[in-house]
C-alpha cells in the first residue's frame, strides 16, 4: 500500500511504513514498523549511486 502522506520541505528520503509492534512501557512506547516504500532525492546520490550529502 503506498499513500501520498504530506512531506517535510528539505528532508532527504520518504519512507512508509506498516507497523509490526507497539511495545509500552512506563515512561516510553516504542514502535516498530515494517519499510514498505523508500524514495530519496537525487540530488544527494553522486555518479555512482552513493549518497553524498
Amino acid at each position: 500500500m503506498k499513500v501520498r502522506a504530506p512531506g517535510v520541505e528539505g528532508c532527504l528520503a520518504w519512507a512508509e511504513c506498516t507497523l509490526e509492534e507497539e511495545i509500552a512501557g512506563e515512561k516510553f512506547v516504542l514502535v516498530i514498523g515494517k519499510v514498505v516504500h523508500l524514495e530519496a532525492d537525487d540530488k544527494f546520490f553522486n555518479s555512482e549511486g552513493e549518497m553524498d550529502f
